[in-house]
């Protein structure tokens, strides 16, 4: 059966009323369940949602050339998309641990490997537009202030920053998802992780940053359109992902907890379940006194 994606719209579902960017209908990334091929379908997943990389309001500017860096760049595939889309402008991808997808890089993005927690080392307003993303596992409310204000600094006066992230926790879910959430909550409250966070990401910019402008976007999982076909294959991606951490907290055998993931896009779209993403981003001012 096919679902009506203009009827039945769950109360509470929100979609983006963003104008689409050029370039956003390439062909959809071929891919199996390895952590880097889940990584990359998460990419075309985010790109479909947000319409395009970006949400700031920076395209003139990328396609004039500026300096732009991706903190905490996973497998640099957004990084690597954008130098091909906007070649007169320079792109760094960084991250703590992983490496590139590809090891030929366009001629405009460099790799780095850089803890943010450590500091970055660049000088004080360095880049245009400096952008993370799907992150929430990772900082601690209090390293977020660090991350933040390390964000801010490396920007130009005029330049952006921009954030998107995700809770993780399903919405309208089916019963034995109650399950799921609340071990989640668990698992990452135990590592000091506050995933509701992400729901007050433009809280973080709006002291430092002007035009601050944030959005709540529903990724309907397994149901809707395409996308929402991606997250319902991505979900089950993930979910297997942390297997290690999150059967014995769903009180599951590994065998039980494969089989539960494999069974439960099925009930998410049948439940017309889904996650909220969030954006936010904001324009440094030109007169900034750093602190």
């Amino acid at each position: 059966m096919t679902d009506n994606k203009e009827t039945d719209i769950p109360e509470g579902f929100k979609l983006s009323q963003r104008r689409k960017q050029k370039n956003v209908d390439k062909e959809m990334f071929e891919w199996d369940a390895t952590d880097k091929d889940r990584l990359t379908y998460q990419h075309y997943m985010i790109r479909e949602f947000f319409h395009g990389n970006f949400n700031a309001p920076i395209e003139d500017a990328l396609e004039q050339g500026i300096k732009v860096i991706d903190v905490g760049c996973s497998t640099g595939i957004w990084a690597m998309e954008m130098a091909q889309d906007f070649p007169s402008s320079t792109f760094i991808a960084a991250n703590i641990v992983d490496e590139p997808l590809a090891k030929d890089l366009p001629g405009n993005c460099t790799f780095l490997r850089l803890n943010i927690l450590e500091g970055l080392p660049f000088p004080d307003a360095t880049f245009d537009y400096t952008f993370q993303r799907m992150m929430v596992a990772m900082y601690t409310p209090t390293e977020w202030l660090r991350v933040v204000s390390e964000m801010i600094r490396i920007t130009k006066p005029g330049g952006y920053v921009e954030m998107i992230e995700t809770d993780g926790v399903v919405q309208r879910p089916p019963q034995d998802f109650l399950k799921w959430n609340k071990a989640w909550e668990t698992l990452t409250w135990s590592r000091g992780i506050d995933i509701y966070i992400v729901k007050k990401l433009h809280t973080l910019l709006e002291g430092s940053l002007s035009s601050v402008k944030n959005e709540c976007i529903s990724w309907p999982i397994g149901w809707y359109d395409r996308a929402g076909a991606m997250v319902g294959q991505y979900a089950k991606l993930y979910q297997l992902s942390i297997k290690p951490y999150m059967a014995s907290l769903m009180g599951m055998t590994d065998d039980e907890y494969e089989q539960w993931a494999a069974q439960g896009t099925q009930k998410l779209r049948l439940q017309r379940s889904w996650i909220n993403g969030y954006v936010a981003f904001g324009k440094k001012p030109k007169v900034y006194e750093y602190r």
